[in-house]
């Protein structure tokens, strides 16, 4: 999430855009994608992670645990962490605040851009459904009177307007996606299965110290491969 923060608040939404659908010459050697590894590595070398952070497991909770114990003061998250932390130590939630990723000094993102997925803010129907309506009927359903109260008092945000929610801290995460004016979805998900791979491979290294121009050129050169350009 730093690498992809840096990349937009750097160069903006097109820079990882166009470098991804390959159009505008757009590659994953310019110029920002090597500053933001070197950003990174600043945050890294200045001790701004846990000892053996490059294999820590978000999903088994360890950035959370850090805080739990006061071994940290913050962690870069998304809007799950509420949920999380509701449910393994609620009497932490009154400790949690939230703010968005810092702009850059010169930089041509958005300070108000951010990154992840809508998650459980949307819902879609594929335009090769047989049955739309029916799909429709199914949406409705999930996010009826009963599912839109479970999932606010769960600390998430349903997919629907004027929503009616107490939490000052859910209300402040919403009041920052509802401004929003890009969201970039995750890297490792948008791209395809092999260039996936090689960014998370990729990525890791430069968080272990690796040449950030080298890696970003190593991603660029694979990724022409897999498009045989």
């Amino acid at each position: 999430m730093f690498y992809m923060y840096f990349v937009d608040r750097l160069g903006g939404p097109s820079v990882f855009d166009n470098a991804a659908n390959r159009k505008n010459n757009g590659s994953f050697d310019n110029d920002v994608f090597v500053k933001a590894g070197k950003m990174v590595q600043q945050l890294v070398n200045m001790g701004a992670f846990p000892q053996g952070f490059n294999w820590m497991d978000e999903d088994a909770g360890d950035s959370r645990n850090l805080l739990y114990n006061n071994s940290a003061c913050m962690t870069l998250a998304g809007s799950w962490f509420i949920s999380n932390v509701r449910y393994e130590k609620p009497e932490f939630v009154n400790k949690v605040g939230v703010f968005p990723f810092p702009s850059i000094s010169g930089g041509k993102g958005d300070s108000r851009n951010t990154i992840g997925t809508l998650g459980d803010n949307f819902y879609s129907v594929a335009s090769s459904c047989e049955y739309p309506d029916k799909a429709f009927e199914l949406i409705k359903y999930l996010i009826d009177d009963t599912a839109v109260k479970k999932r606010i008092d769960a600390g998430k945000i349903p997919p629907v307007k004027e929503l009616d929610i107490k939490d000052p801290l859910i209300n402040e995460i919403l009041g920052y996606i509802n401004q929003s004016p890009n969201v970039q979805f995750w890297y490792d998900q948008y791209l395809p299965p092999k260039l996936s791979e090689a960014h998370l491979f990729l990525s890791r290294r430069i968080f272990g110290g690796e040449d950030p121009k080298r890696a970003a050129e190593q991603l660029e050169s694979i990724t022409k491969q897999y498009y045989n350009q």
